[in-house]
């Protein structure tokens, strides 16, 4: 795991620690205030807050996948502070199974991106 991935993963953490679960009380998406259509990732910061604090029903209203990106994270920041012998082998476990972790980014991506789009679709329709 590269120290980038590392990095992006505890930020979001930290980031959703200190986030307010409910917002700021501002807008910060620049897609929903130029279009008035949600972006694909829209809530996705409350979502990981509300996550972060054991609120799941709210973390799922504001968006499905904070649940999700909040364990991707920790598992993320747990491996690199395992001891180096137990992380270099959950590494080498990864590393020997391409094709299963190939498959797994893609399902999510995939579904992260579909979701994201219906809720657009969606919202334009309305």
């Amino acid at each position: 795991m590269d120290r980038v991935s590392v990095g992006v993963a505890a930020i979001a953490l930290a980031a959703g620690v200190i986030h307010p679960p409910h917002g700021l009380g501002i807008p910060v998406c620049w897609i929903h205030t130029t279009f008035g259509v949600p972006c694909w990732g829209c809530g996705l910061s409350r979502s990981l807050s509300c996550s972060l604090r054991g609120m799941f029903a709210e973390a799922w209203h504001y968006h499905p996948f904070g649940p999700v990106v909040m364990v991707l994270c920790m598992a993320i920041v747990a491996i690199q502070l395992l001891p180096e012998r137990p992380r270099n082998r959950v590494l080498d476990a990864l590393d020997s199974r391409p094709r299963l972790v190939l498959l797994t980014y893609s399902a999510f991506v995939g579904s992260f991106l579909t979701f994201g789009t219906w809720r657009i679709l969606i919202a334009a329709l309305r």
